[in-house]
């Protein structure tokens, strides 16, 4: 597995949003659903349904880890 840097270094979004309490997620383009073709549309740039249901899924994950350490 390669090592990656903290978001926090690489994403302007992380630090605003740590600031305000607001909840950052992040959909790693390292992580393995993102290397499935099965996920993007015809152009092999945007999300299709299988694509959005993953994200979707991160987001209330992340979601309800913010809320609990609230």
């Amino acid at each position: 597995m390669t090592e990656t840097m903290p978001s926090e270094w690489t994403d302007p979004a992380v630090l605003p949003a740590a600031e305000f309490g607001a909840c950052h997620v992040d959909n790693p383009s390292d992580h393995p659903v993102a290397a499935d073709p099965g996920v993007y549309s015809g152009d092999r740039l945007h999300l299709n349904a299988r694509g959005h249901a993953f994200a979707a899924a991160n987001t209330v994950r992340a979601l309800a880890a913010h809320l609990a350490s609230a």
